[in-house]
């Protein structure tokens, strides 16, 4: 049982407070004084798009929660800038066989709140994931029965089959102190307690949480060149409205924009006052369908004639002014699975005709079909749904919006007597295996209800061997079946002012602003 449910009881008494004593209420904007203050502490504002409201680990599974986490949350592993899973806390690892795996950490680390962390802290930390809805998936594959603590320092953690994604794996779990949890007044519901460059100090619902400089962090004398601490405060500011947020960086109440209002992005290519970095992602937007018996989208020809009748590069156009890319498969660019000419080759290009006859197919005459189309709050997911709605019309097929918050719509996600149709993204590292691994699985999990005996077999096969020809069989597959129809790849936008250098992303979208190069350029605004 996790700590959230005790923690609700003491939310509202404590979310307004600080960690150890310090308060985030108050901060002004990071340009009023233009001169560093006399002890040269710095202070960088970020824009983030939505209140996750809980700082317990691994617990919250919110795009901005991941992004940000490591600076504060450590985990075993990490996806590195160099695009590879490597060791962060974990100082060694070796692969006993294919079921074992040997893990020694190092001998230093420990919390903001000075508490050491020990291997039992560290099969503390992934039982407590197991128990979270959200993150359960990454520990399933773990025998927990024949998990050991060899020593203080060293564990050895068994899984059931062999798995080319373990470390994935590992690298989504927040490593943090059994002690320091308890001693929380609330469970870490509001203020974070883990083993990163920044402490958490103060969490005001809505509005910002704010992370300072730990002076003691175990990881500052490695010469790693990430994790690092190039500026004294970081106040993240949850902006969830776009225009809202060019608006705050052009007053001076953020330094940088992590999502910029795609309406605003070729302005601010244009203004000398701004740097814009471009970064595709391997992020698909896609509409996903509800296969299970509780729906009629278990029908696979009128999955298919959804499909059909989706134009996705007018999507582009329309939501993203082209600073996207219209999805042409389940395999993005970006991930080994992609080839040039899937671009010419694409199953479900737009054909209303196509869409129209298999509707048919699927024993639906024009008119008859409602079906229940829902998404979270996103600005774009609302405007797919919104198009989808649309066009879906336009075959003879009826769609009823409900729109749900960021703290609601992953569990509408989950309950399949809610949904129909569900406009969310699915991301992949390297390989269409994550997606695959992570989603699609009976044995982790299958967050659309599709079974496929064929595909659900060879998948356990790839991801003990990682056999590119079985790979490509599954994608083959899947696109017949199209138990989600991929429509939009993304292209993120960050928009910040000059003087900030460095701008690089971990894991696909995560950006951490302590390992930001910040030049003289930028000590006129950057300081409190």
């Amino acid at each position: 049982m996790t700590g959230t449910m005790m923690a609700l009881a003491l939310f509202a008494a404590a979310a307004m407070t600080g960690c150890g004593g310090e308060t985030g209420n108050g901060e002004t904007s990071g340009t009023e004084v233009a001169e560093a203050p006399a002890d040269g502490t710095s202070t960088v504002y970020v824009q983030l798009k939505g209140d996750f409201a809980n700082f317990q680990p691994s617990t919250k599974n919110h795009e901005d929660n991941v992004s940000t986490r490591l600076s504060y949350y450590e985990t075993l592993f990490q996806w590195d800038y160099n695009g590879e899973c490597t060791p962060l806390l974990a100082e060694s690892y070796e692969w006993v066989d294919g079921n074992h795996i040997k893990i020694k950490i190092h001998d230093n680390i420990h919390t903001h709140d000075g508490n050491p962390i020990t291997a039992a802290d560290v099969l503390w930390s992934i039982q407590y994931a197991a128990d979270s809805p959200e993150f359960m998936r990454h520990t399933q594959n773990i025998n927990f029965g024949e998990t050991e603590i060899l020593d203080d320092y060293t564990i050895q953690i068994a899984i059931n089959t062999p798995n080319v994604l373990f470390l994935n794996d590992l690298s989504r779990i927040d490593i943090t102190s059994e002690k320091s949890f308890n001693d929380s007044p609330d469970h870490m519901l509001t203020c974070g307690i883990g083993t990163g460059p920044y402490k958490m100090v103060s969490y005001t619902p809505g509005v910002e949480f704010v992370l300072e400089k730990y002076e003691d962090y175990w990881n500052n004398d490695t010469g790693r060149e990430d994790q690092l601490q190039n500026v004294d405060k970081i106040v993240y500011k949850f902006i969830p409205e776009e225009a809202q947020r060019s608006i705050e960086l052009e007053s001076g109440g953020v330094d940088i924009v992590t999502t910029t209002a795609i309406s605003d992005v070729d302005r601010f290519m244009e203004d000398d006052t701004y740097n814009v970095s471009e970064f595709a992602l391997t992020q698909t937007q896609a509409l996903y369908f509800n296969c299970s018996d509780q729906s009629v989208c278990q029908n696979k020809e009128l999955r298919q004639a959804i499909s059909y009748a989706i134009d996705n590069t007018a999507m582009v156009a329309g939501i993203y002014n082209g600073h996207a890319h219209p999805a042409v498969s389940v395999v993005m660019p970006g991930v080994r699975e992609w080839k040039d000419e899937m671009e010419d080759n694409w199953k479900y290009a737009y054909n209303l005709d196509k869409a129209k006859e298999l509707l048919s197919q699927a024993g639906y005459a024009p008119g008859e079909l409602t079906l229940r189309l829902a998404t979270g709050d996103n600005s774009s997911w609302k405007s797919i749904a919104q198009i989808l709605q649309a066009e879906l019309s336009e075959m003879g097929v009826n769609v009823e919006i409900q729109i749900h918050d960021t703290g609601t719509y992953m569990s509408v996600f989950s309950d399949f007597s809610q949904w129909d149709l569900f406009v969310n993204e699915y991301a992949a590292k390297g390989t269409i295996m994550f997606y695959f691994y992570n989603q699609m699985n009976n044995n982790t999990r299958n967050a659309v209800g599709w079974q496929n005996d064929e595909f659900q077999e060879l998948l356990a096969e790839a991801i003990q061997t990682d056999d590119q020809a079985t790979i490509d069989r599954l994608v083959e597959i899947y696109e017949e079946e199209i138990p989600s129809r991929p429509i939009i790849n993304l292209t993120r936008y960050y928009t910040y002012r000059k003087g900030i250098d460095n701008m690089r992303l971990k894991d696909d979208y995560t950006m951490l602003s302590g390992d930001l190069t910040y030049t003289d350029e930028a000590n006129s605004w950057l300081y409190d």
